[in-house]
Parts: structure tokens; C-alpha cells; sequence
């Protein structure tokens, strides 16, 4: 599935580069530098998927949280820090930051469009499986560490399938028929993905063959309950895919 705002964050990696020369800048510039970092971190740290994707691993032990509790502070936090960034204006910005202004303030409206405004997590039992699936595989696929060195991360990142899909099922409403279906024939796929998983990992590590069992067979386990949840969800109307001319519009723009 498409992250919904992969492609926009991946833009922010030109930040990156200009962070070692923070030190050779103003004050003033460091704390614009600060507050970038502050809005990156606030991005990767609700979509840890996708910061492993990216290479960053300090979110490698878990899986995105859509909680009600979670999205409103998420919405609050982006709402915020959009403020502070945008307080600092471009009058004494460098073209490179002001690029980066930019591209920060285009991250944070996409985001609060998608949470806020389309709300995903309300209208798509597929990002519920693309997150649980994209998770695991971005971390086995990472050469960050060696396999053994990613194991304790890996079995964490496993036991977090539960409760994404308790939540999905707390969150979702008026799912249009094309959504619960592409979510259903993904699930299938993607329990056979964390079965192989479990044996090559178990094949490797023996000695921590019951741990990595445990954490696949809950996992798969809640799978299929999100599978029979999905089965007996009532689909909403068949335009309920539909995220409207302004929304769609907006994205074009931002």
C-alpha cells in the first residue's frame, strides 16, 4: 500500500545534509536546524515503519499507534510545532533553509489533511496491514545490524500486530467494499510473509525458537480476527473511497 506520506518525508532527507554545518551557523540558525529536527522526529516517531524504511531505528521496537488518544495528540503536536516553525518567517532565512521551510510546512499540512481532515486511519483497513506488513519486512530487509543484533526489535515489532489491528477495528467506519476487500486479500499474503519469517528466523536462532513462535503465533492469530472482523464489517456506500475535489486538490498543491 502507498504510505500516505512516504514520498513527502522522504523530501526531508535534504535536511540531513545540512545539519553537520549547523555548528558553523548563527544562533538564530541553529534554532530553525532545532525545530527542523524537532518536526522530523514528530513524523517519524508516529510512522516508525516508515522511519525504518528510511533508516532511521529508533522506532524499530514498534508499530504505528492510530489510537483516538494517539491521533489527537499527533494533530496537536504538528498544529504546534507548524506555529513555532513559521514564527521564525523567511526574511532571515538562507535559500537552503527556506527550502526547507517549506518543504516542513508541506509535510505537516499533508499529515494533518490525512489525519484531520481525510482521516485514513477511520476509512482504511488496508493501512492497518500495510503497516503490520511493511513493518516487519523494512526491518529484515535493514543492513543497519546483523539479523541476531535486530532480533529482540524484530519479536517486538511482532508483538505490536494485536494491538494495531484491536485499534483498526475501534477506528473504522463507513468502509467502502473495494477497501475491505484489498485489506482481506493482503492479509493472506501477509500471514504467509510472517510465517516464512518465523521459520527462517527460527531455522537461524534455535535457541530462541519458542520466543519468535510465540510472537508469530500472535500476530497471525490477530490477523485472522481482523480477517473475520473485515468479513462481517458492513461496507459504507460505494463512494465512500472518495476523498472529494478539495482534499484531492490540496494534495496536488501541498
Amino acid at each position: 500500500m502507498t504510505r500516505y506520506f512516504r514520498a513527502a518525508l522522504a523530501l526531508l532527507f535534504v535536511l540531513v545534509a545540512v545539519t553537520a554545518q549547523a555548528k558553523k551557523k548563527s544562533s538564530a540558525a541553529l534554532t530553525f536546524q532545532e525545530m527542523c529536527l524537532r518536526v522530523l522526529d514528530t513524523l517519524e516517531s508516529f510512522d516508525p515503519a516508515v522511519a525504518t524504511e528510511m533508516g532511521i531505528h529508533a522506532y524499530d521496537h514498534r508499530l504505528a499507534d492510530y489510537s483516538s488518544s494517539s491521533v489527537s495528540h499527533m494533530i496537536s503536536s504538528l498544529e504546534k510545532l507548524q506555529t513555532r516553525l513559521n514564527a521564525f518567517g523567511t526574511t532571515n532565512l538562507k535559500p537552503n533553509e527556506k527550502i526547507d521551510l517549506k518543504l516542513l510546512n508541506s509535510n505537516i499540512e499533508v499529515a494533518l489533511l490525512n489525519l484531520k481532515g481525510i482521516g485514513w486511519y477511520k476509512r482504511s483497513p488496508y493501512m492497518y496491514v500495510d503497516e503490520a506488513v511493511d513493518g516487519l519486512y523494512f526491518l529484515m530487509l535493514s543492513r543497519h545490524a546483523n539479523t541476531e543484533a535486530k532480533l529482540p526489535t524484530i519479536i517486538a515489532r511482532m508483538g505490536e500486530v494485536p494491538r494495531l489491528f484491536a485499534i483498526a477495528q475501534k477506528n473504522l467506519r463507513n468502509v467502502p467494499k473495494v477497501y475491505i476487500e484489498s485489506a482481506q486479500e493482503s492479509l493472506r499474503s501477509g500471514r504467509d510473509f510472517y510465517v516464512g519469517v518465523g521459520k527462517q528466523l527460527t531455522d537461524s536462532f534455535p535457541n530462541r525458537a519458542g520466543e519468535i513462535q510465540a510472537a508469530v503465533s500472535k500476530a497471525t492469530a490477530a490477523m485472522d480476527d481482523y480477517s473475520k472482523y473485515l468479513s462481517n464489517l458492513k461496507p459504507g456506500p460505494d463512494t465512500a473511497f472518495a476523498i472529494g475535489k478539495v482534499n484531492y486538490n490540496y494534495l496536488l498543491s501541498h
